[in-house]
């Protein structure tokens, strides 16, 4: 127990505080036993929602890192939900920064960042079309991932060979690559349909990215 005078901890028979010397009466001593079993049971308390808060800032964490961060099955289903969701903004910043400076560079394919993100809904537009045209409308979008292709050393080389010639990429910058394949099924009141994503995944500075035309070099 603790002395409720000083706050010294005693031996819960004890008669005087061994800090500073007053005399326990027997109330007093129950006292402190109660005070005693609330501070420990407070304790607890504070424990407990201490490990709830760093167990929802891990949750937190873990949502927050899908997508860059992530591990490259889980940006490429990201990026494809984005996608099929119209959610442009958000699938643009899956993008690898070296493939999006090369398409809206001085000698790329688009004037400026909207032409581009324009062209990604123009193509997401046409896809969802055929599957909705197939299925019927209202649908519900399921996403998988249909198969995997990870890198060897050789694949490696000649994607960052593959990048560099073709999308001025810094090869060195490269230190993974993968090819991830998501199988989107569409079901809706006129039956199923089914588009395959197929997702070239490259690893840059410790986050992965989405390279958006694939790979030639790994099939």
């Amino acid at each position: 127990m603790y002395c409720e005078n000083c706050g010294n901890k005693v031996d819960d028979d004890a008669v005087f505080c061994t800090k500073c010397g007053i005399k326990f009466s027997q109330k007093n001593a129950k006292n402190i036993k109660i005070n005693t079993k609330k501070f420990k049971a407070s304790k607890k308390i504070i424990l407990i929602v201490v490990l709830a808060l760093v167990i929802i800032l891990l949750m937190l964490t873990g949502i927050k890192r899908i997508g860059t961060t992530g591990s490259a099955r889980e940006v490429a289903v990201t990026s494809t939900k984005y996608l099929m969701e119209g959610k442009i903004s958000k699938y643009y910043k899956l993008l690898a920064p070296p493939y999006k400076e090369y398409m809206c560079g001085r000698d790329g394919w688009y004037t400026d960042e909207d032409e581009f993100k324009k062209d990604i809904e123009d193509l997401k537009d046409d896809k969802k079309q055929k599957m909705i045209s197939a299925c019927g409308e209202p649908a519900k979008m399921k996403y998988n991932v249909d198969y995997t292709i990870t890198c060897d050393a050789e694949q490696l080389n000649a994607v960052r060979s593959e990048l560099a010639r073709d999308y001025n990429y810094n090869p060195d910058d490269i230190q993974d690559a993968m090819v991830v394949s998501i199988t989107i099924n569409a079901t809706g009141p006129n039956g199923q349909s089914n588009w395959t994503d197929k997702n070239g995944c490259v690893k840059i500075h410790g986050k992965w990215y989405i390279h958006r035309p694939g790979f030639e070099s790994v099939s």
